[in-house]
């Protein structure tokens, strides 16, 4: 596949957010099923207006061409499918999906799909961003969002300029299946997914240089400290050390401290939830084993001095809920317990667990934050102003980590 708008191939860990087509979409999990719907490829399925065109198809099964002179170099020429059920694939709300091709052309293209539902008909659903001009066979993945509900069909378009050809072979949809929202049911804000190979989604170098060019950031998540990978269809933190990392973290990670949170900072009343697997603990000269080592869940991320966060994997097994106020000795903040902490829930290592944590704002002007770990509640706080008024602004969610080398997957973050 060849570079796009937001370069495909080099988006390893993305926030999908439902609805948004302006969000990058995601490698899969590896998780997926192996279901394949061929699109119709007859020549009456496809249609270009904006322009003197002609259609055909060299093989009525599988290969489409298409060429097209617009009458100014400026028009937009538009690449249709037809909208009966032979040129549709038919589809399944809550399932995501992958629509790919072989494809080659003399011009930039824009691939757009859109989906049907009888209250509202068809209508641009999801896009993301160019496919470059190629001469000879190259090929494109979309993954959607999950489906809206009572949508049924999905169909695909490209939207180019000027004067192109196009050749399509054998496009496929493949449904991935449901998203698992892992906590609290509610609607589907955000789902997130990596791809199988491991590469460098994001470090801290990044957040802190962001104007280089030689920096890797990613346009869903950033790092005050630490590398975060894709490995194997997850998230990973990568060997754990302290040392400043470069462009591509080659020789440190500083992922003892590992501070991820996503660049959206619109999430108010949400549940976040995610399959942890901690693989160990550990420490470095810089960073000595403490009791509270391991993975916690952020709420309310509004700085990394005024947060919400759920201790769900500690080192010493202990569960416990928190809020960060600004001013104070641990990195110019001060931390308080909005919980007892409650004994016996140890890291089991190298097993996924479920786990999970909402956050709520209540007409009283309090906030009340809930954790679950496979399923199960654990605790339940509420925040009247301890320490610092009570957060009930909106901001991002994440994950922070210490001494802990770990693997996370199906990120989810739903409506509380």
């Amino acid at each position: 596949m060849r570079p796009v708008n937001r370069v495909l191939s080099a988006i390893c860990g993305i926030l999908v957010a439902v609805g948004s087509p302006q969000v990058a979409s995601a490698a899969t999990e590896g998780e997926s099923s192996t279901q394949l719907v061929r699109l119709g490829m007859k020549s009456s399925c496809w249609s270009v207006t904006g322009a003197k065109a002609s259609v055909a198809t060299a093989d009525a099964s599988t290969t489409l061409a298409v060429a097209a002179q617009a009458t100014s170099s400026s028009q937009l020429l538009e690449v249709s499918a037809g909208t009966t059920s032979e040129c549709t694939a038919p589809v399944s709300p809550g399932h995501r999906y992958t629509v790919a091709s072989s494809y080659s052309s003399t011009a930039w293209l824009h691939p757009v799909l859109y989906i049907y539902s009888a209250g509202t008909g068809w209508k641009n659903w999801w896009s993301d961003g160019y496919v470059s001009p190629a001469k000879n066979q190259d090929r494109f993945a979309l993954t959607t969002p999950p489906v809206p509900p009572k949508v049924t069909s999905l169909a695909l378009r490209f939207l180019g300029q000027g004067s192109i050809k196009v050749s399509l072979e054998k496009p496929t949809v493949q449904d991935l299946g449901s998203v698992e929202v892992i906590g609290m049911p509610g609607e589907l804000k955000i789902s997130t997914s990596f791809d199988t190979s491991k590469r460098l989604v994001t470090n801290e170098y990044a957040y802190w240089n962001s104007s280089r060019t030689d920096a890797i950031s990613s346009p869903t998540w950033e790092m005050t400290s630490g590398s975060l990978y894709s490995s194997s269809g997850s998230g990973y933190t990568g060997p754990i050390n302290a040392g400043s990392p470069g462009p591509q973290s080659l020789r440190y990670t500083n992922s003892a401290v590992f501070r991820l949170n996503t660049r959206d900072y619109g999430f108010g009343d949400v549940a976040v939830g995610f399959q942890l697997n901690v693989a160990d603990l550990t420490s470095t000269a810089k960073t000595p084993a403490v009791a509270w080592d391991g993975v916690h869940i952020w709420l309310r991320y509004q700085s990394q001095y005024s947060l919400y966060y759920a201790s769900v994997a500690r080192r010493d097994g202990r569960v416990v809920i928190k809020k960060k106020c600004p001013g104070g000795p641990s990195n110019d903040g001060t931390y308080y317990e909005l919980s007892n902490e409650f004994a016996g829930y140890p890291i089991a290592l190298n097993d996924w667990t479920k786990v999970a944590a909402s956050v709520r704002n209540n007409p009283d002007g309090t906030v009340t934050i809930t954790m679950t770990r496979n399923d199960e509640a654990l605790l339940s706080a509420t925040d009247s102003g301890i320490g610092c008024p009570a957060i009930v602004s909106p901001g991002a969610v994440g994950i922070r980590g210490d001494n802990a080398r770990f693997r996370f997957k199906k990120f989810t973050v739903a409506s509380s």
